[in-house]
């Protein structure tokens, strides 16, 4: 599925920066730059320490038809649960 694009993971770490922005909002995929992305590549060669994958999954509805986030309120909350889960599990 990763291998396709039609699933595609999103750094914890460029999520919990963007949360802590002022002026942070959730943008679509499609808006996100390149760097907010980690490639399957660099999934399979990262070092993990425990028999699975650290993977959030996170889906919620947009706030008005042309933003789905023009406030940065899911961001901040998705923000703050990416935060939790790094300190529990690591990056």
């Amino acid at each position: 599925v990763l291998s396709s694009g039609a699933v595609a993971l999103i750094d914890a770490s460029y999520l919990i920066e963007q949360s802590e922005r002022p002026d942070g909002v959730m943008l679509p995929r499609q808006a996100l730059p390149d760097a907010a992305f980690v490639s399957l590549s660099e999934l399979k060669a990262a070092q993990n320490p425990f028999p699975f994958l650290r993977i959030a999954c996170c889906s919620h509805c947009w706030l008005q038809p042309d933003h789905p986030d023009p406030r940065g309120h899911n961001l901040r909350a998705v923000g703050r649960a990416l935060k939790l889960l790094v300190k529990s599990f690591g990056r």
